[in-house]
């Protein structure tokens, strides 16, 4: 089966709380899974961030959500 990534977007997390933090999570290789990469790509603006980030679909973050992630590219 094919992983979908998404990308998702965290604004200074406890682990990197200088920058804006993206991470790869794939869903779909085993079903009910999500694979989170070992990478975190950082940027110390979200403005740079989306200069990096153009295609795709943008989801802004759920109610549920971590209050630090600010959305996923899809």
């Amino acid at each position: 089966m094919t992983a979908l990534s998404l990308w998702v977007v965290f604004d200074h997390p406890r682990d990197f709380p200088a920058h804006i933090v993206v991470r790869e999570q794939r869903v779909g290789r085993a079903p009910g899974t999500i694979e989170h990469a070992p990478v975190a790509c950082l940027y110390t603006s979200l403005e740079e961030m989306r200069a990096d980030f153009r295609g795709g679909t943008w989801l802004e973050r759920a109610p549920g959500d971590d209050p630090c992630i600010v959305g996923v590219w899809v």
